[in-house]
């Protein structure tokens, strides 16, 4: 799919300055056992990647976080690709996120 085959819609929200900005996909599963036997939910999540080339960025412009499988949502200090995340994403952001330890 190139851009030209995207919903209307999505062409004109999605410009090139979105494009010249990294597209983040964190993948995450809150247990040991979720990621040994879920999967097709990790194979989900990894594909947000290609759904991304669809809209338009370049491989090299896409980038999986996925160093948090097996980490519970319950708390932040210790999902380092979490705090990855939200560094990366703070200076887009116009409110302040509160984080949880």
């Amino acid at each position: 799919m190139n851009n030209n085959d995207l919903p209307l819609g999505s062409q004109r929200k999605i410009r090139t300055t979105h494009r010249e900005r990294l597209a983040y996909i964190y993948v995450r599963q809150s247990s040991p056992k979720q990621v040994a036997h879920n999967q097709e939910s990790q194979i989900y999540q990894r594909h947000l990647a290609c759904r991304a080339k669809s809209f338009g960025w370049p491989t090299e412009r896409i980038h999986i976080i996925d160093t948090d499988q097996a980490q519970s949502g319950k708390g932040s200090s210790y999902r380092t690709g979490f705090q990855e995340l939200v560094a990366e994403l703070s200076p887009y952001v116009d409110r302040k996120i509160e984080l949880t330890p």
